[in-house]
């Protein structure tokens, strides 16, 4: 996760995803990990 976050403060303030139960990357919005199935899905907004 900590790599996704460098590359995005890098480039634009597109939100990033995450699950919160395995901590697959997700890059668009989902209501379940295709990883494991969890419906709990964390997102992040970078602001500049």
């Amino acid at each position: 996760m900590i790599r996704e976050l460098i590359r995005q403060l890098s480039t634009d303030a597109a939100p990033l995803y995450e699950c919160r139960q395995c901590g697959t990357d997700l890059a668009e919005p989902r209501d379940t990990c295709p990883n494991c199935g969890s419906g709990e899905i964390a997102r992040y907004e970078i602001e500049e």
